[in-house]
């Protein structure tokens, strides 16, 4: 898949690049949100990956805004971090597609959801 990984911390960004990379997705890292809307203009994005450490409740601005637009209203959106940090109960409550708590292995957990958000996409263009 390819995937937006926002995070506002760089060692978040790094763990995330290994770990995704090493899963085969092929990642594009923004630090804040006009540097991922940025990126989503240029790349053909699959999902977006946001860490609920980024400053501002930029994750639910990003996610609101991308359900606003048409191109992006059904691009998956999965959250990784602190229940409160960003707003994350709000994103879920909003229709993020999961929550990875950072207490339980959630690069684990990410590396599952990603895999069953791919499936999904490509059963939908099997004929």
């Amino acid at each position: 898949m390819n995937l937006l990984v926002m995070a506002n911390d760089p060692l978040r960004r790094a763990i995330l690049l290994q770990t995704l990379t090493s899963q085969g997705h092929t990642v594009h890292l923004a630090g804040d949100r006009a540097e991922a809307l940025s990126l989503l203009e240029r790349s053909d994005i699959d999902a977006v990956v946001s860490g609920t450490d980024s400053p501002a409740a930029e994750p639910v601005q990003l996610h609101r805004l991308l359900r606003t637009q048409a191109r992006y209203s059904a691009l998956p959106f999965v959250q990784y971090g602190e229940v409160g940090g960003a707003g994350g109960k709000e994103l879920m409550r909003d229709g993020s597609v999961d929550f990875l708590l950072k207490r339980s292995d959630p690069l684990r957990r990410l590396v599952e959801v990603l895999k069953a958000q791919e499936e999904k996409r490509l059963g939908g263009l099997r004929p």
